[in-house]
């Protein structure tokens, strides 16, 4: 089983050696495998449901064109780890993402910038919105 670490957002996460996580009192699994073990363990499709609805958002939103694993991969495309992670929410519902990898990627030929707003620059924007009779 895994061990994780306490997170200060979820301060109900309790790290355990050798013994699954536990969240809200519900255990969460590290793996696919480890999911589908706690559904048969518990009687229910709670993680398997999970599963399927992330993979299922995916495939709706077309985030991923799947190759043929025989033919080999057409110039540009770059292979990448994917993992399945669990949690929990406040509510009780169980969560699945699916994540990559992006850390083994060479995007030595890319470029790209992020950035991220802070809120008093929002509530700055609101201020001089409101006062030149702006509306959404």
């Amino acid at each position: 089983m895994c061990q994780r670490a306490k997170t200060k957002k979820h301060k109900e996460r309790v790290k355990y050696s050798g013994s699954p996580t536990t969240l809200f009192g519900l255990e969460v699994p590290c793996n696919v495998r480890e999911a589908l073990e706690l559904d048969r363990k518990n009687g229910n499709h709670r993680w398997a449901e999970a599963i399927h609805k992330e993979m299922k958002g995916l495939q709706d939103h077309k985030t991923f064109s799947f190759l043929n694993p025989d033919k080999a991969a057409p110039t540009g495309y770059h292979f990448a780890p994917l993992r399945m992670i669990f949690t929990v929410k406040p509510n009780l519902r169980c969560k699945a993402r699916l994540v990559i990898g992006g850390h083994v990627i060479d995007s030595s030929e890319h470029s790209g910038y992020s950035s991220v707003v802070k809120m008093t620059s929002v509530r700055l924007l609101n201020v001089v919105a409101k006062a030149q009779g702006l509306e959404w």
